[in-house]
C-alpha cells in the first residue's frame, strides 16, 4: 500500500526525533582537497594506511640532496651528481625527472663523445637560478 509506505518514510525520517535522520556527510580531512589519497594521509599525519609513504619520504629526500647540490655546485650531469651525493644514477635520473616536470629544474639530454666511446646523460641545473658571477676579470674592465 503506498499510503503505508509513505507514512513508514516519514516516520523513518522525521528530524524531530533523534536517529531517525542519517548523520550529514563530514569530512575529516578538511583542507586538503585536491591532494592525493596518499598526500592526505600524509598530511594528516595517518600514514598507517599509506603503503607507499616511506617510498615517498625516502623520494623527497633524494630529491632535496639533489636541489642542495645543484644549488651549490650550479649545472651539473646526472652522473655528476650521482658520483657525488652516493645516490644510485637511477634515482638521480627518476628524481630529476619529476622534478623537471614540477618546474624545479631545467633539464636537457646531452650526448658526449670521449674519442670513439658516446655518453648519453641528462644535464641540469635549478629553474630560474642566476649563478653567481665567478672570480677573476669582469666584463669591461680595463687592464
Amino acid at each position: 500500500d503506498a499510503g503505508w509506505s509513505s507514512l513508514a518514510a516519514r516516520r523513518a525520517h522525521n528530524p524531530k526525533v533523534t536517529g531517525s535522520n542519517p548523520v550529514p556527510a563530514t569530512n575529516k580531512y578538511k583542507g586538503l582537497a585536491g591532494l592525493t589519497h596518499s598526500q592526505a594521509l600524509v598530511a594528516s599525519g595517518n600514514t598507517s594506511k599509506c603503503k607507499g609513504f616511506l617510498v615517498h619520504t625516502s623520494g623527497v629526500k633524494l630529491m632535496q640532496e639533489i636541489m642542495q647540490y645543484l644549488k651549490k655546485y650550479g649545472q651539473r650531469l646526472d652522473s655528476e651528481i650521482a658520483e657525488a651525493t652516493g645516490i644510485p644514477l637511477t634515482k638521480v635520473r627518476r628524481s630529476i625527472t619529476d622534478m623537471s616536470a614540477r618546474g624545479e629544474v631545467t633539464k636537457c639530454s646531452v650526448t658526449r663523445f670521449n674519442g670513439d666511446e658516446k655518453f648519453e646523460g641528462i644535464l641540469c641545473r635549478v629553474a630560474g637560478l642566476i649563478p653567481p658571477t665567478s672570480p677573476g676579470r669582469k666584463p669591461g674592465a680595463s687592464s
